[in-house]
């Protein structure tokens, strides 16, 4: 079979192709799909928006967390956060204490997690005080301020040779209080201190006067030690020796005894053997002052030694001072004190006592029209010798007795011219009226006699002060 031709065979009416065929149209009916899919979409992008804005997460633990720190998760996260700032002892301002929803938890931005923030510590918080003395170190007191959080706080530093290193003298706080603060007052500690070591070279003090070596001494931070010795060849005052040999190194606070010279030894003599005189004589060859004193003695005879204040035979230096104490007797001379004041007796026997006399004073009182009050009317021995011990009886008088007028008996129209009447009255009966005047609202008061301190008839000595009142009407 010959083969056909392309073209032949599309010519062909049973095998022309489809598209050669003629063409028919038919009314297709519009489609909604796209809508669908268009609403579909949105449905998906709102849901999707809504997830990823709302969609919860993880909570985290925001304990030991900064606030702030806290604050830019939470937002991140579209997670609502509330603080409540409270104070704290063990955190710091600004940290998170604790939180109203556990770590792990799912939250979402509709819920709310309340932290609770430190605000740090309280600035008024009452503290107790321990008991702070002298056990209490410098680290033990900053050891007890770090851990109650005590800022306003001061060390002073004292020095105190008696007291351990760095160990509490006192301490004082603002309030005066001993027992509690506030947290925010202040308190100030005194610590013990040592003084600076300086290291010096120890100088020549010998033949130096006690005051140039002391001087030095102190200078230097060098505590010295004062002892005496006799010496014939240091003059008195001066050093004779020192414990720290010159051109030694040493440290300040360190001591040196010093040696000081009393001058050359005198022994001193037995004064019993010697009369006051040879006592005088041999003071002024040995540069020795003698004091003397004298007291009465019941048994040494007068003008002899009753004792030394230096025992005979022991060594004192040129220059000091022996009291010799020599006997007056057991005699006492008295004057007659007859018409002399009951004082200078009185004086007479102290002053007789204070050196040994005993005596004794026994004093009565009376009368006397002869003898002024408080002169001795009587006395038990007049110008004569008494031995020690004695007792003296005396008498003094009391002034003159008199009778005391009846001066309401006096009158007159005028209270002046009473007055005068009075007095006279009064100098009649060898008494001392004092005369005032008192004023009156009643007639017949005026230019009498109101009152007298002492009643009429009545026995008085005439140094009796007696005070009368006279009336005067009132202008």
């Amino acid at each position: 079979m010959s083969e056909k031709g392309f073209l032949e065979q599309l010519n062909e009416k049973d095998s022309k192709p489809e598209s050669f065929e003629p063409e028919h149209f038919e009314k297709v009916k519009k489609s909604h799909l796209k809508y669908y899919i268009v609403g579909l979409l949105l449905i998906v992008s709102f849901f999707g928006a809504f997830y990823i804005l709302y969609r919860p997460v993880e909570m985290i633990d925001m304990v030991k967390m900064n606030a702030n720190d806290a604050l830019i998760w939470a937002s991140k996260n579209n997670v609502q956060l509330i603080s409540v700032d409270v104070f704290s002892d063990t955190e710091e301002s600004g940290i998170v204490i604790s939180q109203s929803i556990l770590p792990q938890t799912r939250v979402s931005k509709t819920d709310i997690v309340e932290l609770t923030v430190s605000k740090g510590i309280d600035p008024d918080k009452i503290i107790d005080l321990p008991t702070f003395d002298s056990q209490w170190t410098k680290t033990a007191i900053i050891a007890w301020i770090e851990e109650n959080h005590v800022s306003n706080f001061q060390f002073m530093s004292i020095v105190d040779e008696a007291a351990i290193d760095n160990t509490l003298l006192d301490f004082s706080t603002e309030s005066g209080n001993v027992d509690t603060i506030k947290r925010s007052e202040q308190i100030i500690f005194n610590i013990a201190t040592q003084p600076e070591t300086v290291v010096i070279t120890m100088t020549d003090l010998l033949n130096m006067s006690q005051a140039q070596a002391e001087n030095w001494a102190v200078t230097n931070g060098i505590k010295t030690v004062i002892k005496t010795a006799f010496s014939s060849s240091v003059d008195k005052g001066k050093v004779i020796s020192q414990d720290i040999l010159a051109g030694s190194i040493i440290e300040s606070d360190s001591t040196v005894v010093l040696v000081i010279s009393k001058g050359p030894a005198v022994k001193v003599a037995d004064f019993q053997t010697l009369s006051a005189a040879e006592a005088k004589q041999w003071a002024t060859q040995n540069d020795i002052q003698i004091i003397t004193d004298t007291k009465y003695h019941m048994s040494i005879s007068a003008n002899k030694l009753i004792s030394q204040s230096l025992s005979a035979g022991s060594w004192v230096a040129s220059g000091s001072k022996i009291q010799l104490v020599y006997s007056l007797g057991n005699k006492i001379s008295i004057s007659d004190y007859v018409n002399q004041s009951i004082s200078q007796l009185e004086s007479f026997v102290t002053s007789q006592n204070e050196i040994g006399a005993k005596l004794k004073l026994t004093i009565t009182y009376q009368y006397s029209n002869v003898t002024s009050i408080n002169r001795i009317v009587y006395i038990e021995h007049r110008d004569t010798k008494i031995s020690m011990d004695s007792e003296i009886e005396v008498i003094v008088s009391l002034g003159r007795l008199v009778k005391m007028p009846d001066l309401s008996l006096i009158e007159s129209s005028d209270a002046d011219t009473l007055a005068l009447d009075v007095i006279e009255a009064c100098e009649i009966s060898g008494l001392t009226c004092k005369i005032s005047f008192v004023t009156t609202e009643e007639p017949e008061l005026a230019n009498t006699i109101v009152y007298q301190s002492v009643e009429s008839n009545v026995y008085i000595s005439n140094s009796v002060l007696v005070e009368v009142h006279i009336a005067k009407l009132a202008d």
